[in-house]
């Protein structure tokens, strides 16, 4: 896990701001699942164990799995070992966290990045049913975020 600092608070506030544009567009948006599917970030959804149960094409091509591949694997166990302890906690099931985590995922080919990942409970019937995750890589932060959100809201490609 990366030690916050006046740094991070800054990426997690670019974050937040980057969260609500993308939550207006969406409630603005006549088609939401192509909006998601194609959205510049990686999106996905797991069940209450973090298996993953939905991701975008930007997911896929990110980590290199096809969508086929990449349905029902735990997404902890794509955590770098290092941040693995960091990741069961962040996922624990029931409990969401308030801020996003810095967590180093491997991607298929063996190389991996450092993603800012924010997560959502799913509740269903009053108990969590999953998560929904947006996943940042860390250079995108440093300032391609910014470029995209001075663009005017241009979530879809």
């Amino acid at each position: 896990m990366i030690p916050e600092t006046d740094d991070l608070r800054g990426k997690v506030s670019r974050l937040r701001e980057l969260g609500a544009k993308v939550s207006a567009r969406l409630a603005q948006s006549d088609d939401l699942e192509d909006f998601a599917e194609h959205f510049v970030y990686p999106l996905l959804a797991t069940d209450e164990r973090a298996n993953i149960t939905w991701c975008n094409s930007t997911w896929c091509e990110a980590f290199g799995y096809s969508k086929d591949e990449a349905i029902g694997m735990n997404l902890v166990a794509l955590v770098d070992e290092h941040d693995r302890c960091s990741a069961c906690e962040f996922f624990e099931p029931g409990v969401t966290p308030k801020h996003p985590r810095a967590l180093h995922f491997i991607h298929k080919n063996g190389r991996g990045g450092t993603y800012l990942t924010a997560i959502n409970s799913r509740v269903s019937d009053g108990r969590v049913v999953g998560l929904r995750c947006i996943l940042i890589c860390k250079e995108l932060l440093n300032g391609a975020a910014e470029k995209l959100l001075r663009a005017g809201d241009h979530g879809a490609s």
